[in-house]
Formats: structure tokens, sequence, C-alpha cells
């Protein structure tokens, strides 16, 4: 993953450590006003929202989890409603991730 100039997110120049996703990370919590967790809980919370959002199949999607049935192993996942449910999180996160 790259940030919109082209430059890895975690970068080590002159002997030091620049981590863009830390420093957003840091910016989100504080625009949100909460304490600050791992990202294990955003991971939680994400899966949470998209399972709200669209549905009980999407989580298991969204977090790449290992097909658990024959059914799901020779049938394709619906990306196009997991995408769906993440357009929908995107906006009800929107005052929280605008700039």
């Amino acid at each position: 993953m790259l940030t919109r100039y082209g430059k890895p997110y975690v970068r080590y120049q002159n002997n030091m450590r620049t981590d863009g996703i830390a420093q957003a990370w840091q910016k989100l919590v504080a625009k949100a006003g909460v304490r600050e967790l791992g990202s294990k809980y955003l991971r939680k919370t994400g899966a949470d929202m998209v399972r709200r959002l669209g549905g009980l199949e999407m989580p298991e999607i969204h977090l790449a989890h290992s097909e658990k049935t024959l059914g799901r192993v020779y049938s394709n996942p619906d990306f196009d409603k997991l995408a769906g449910a993440l357009r929908a999180m995107e906006v009800e996160l929107e005052d929280v991730l605008s700039a």
C-alpha cells in the first residue's frame, strides 16, 4: 500500500522511522473523541458494521476467513454485496473520516 504520493506508509530514512498508519490512526482517534485502542478493535468493529449493513455472510468475506463448507468453497463470494455494505459504512462514518 502506498500513500497518494506513491510513498510507503512506513518509511525508514536517515535512521528515522515515519509511520503514516500510526499517525492517521492517532488523528482518527482524536477526531472521534474516543480512547485509543489497538487496531484489532477496528477490525472487529468493521466486521460488526459490515454484518449489520450487509448480512450474516459479509464479515466472513470482509475478514477473508477461510471457507468452512463445500457450498462456499465451490461458489464465489458476493463481493458486490460486500462493496455495497462498505459504501454504506463509509456514509455512516463520513463525519469521522472526512479531513
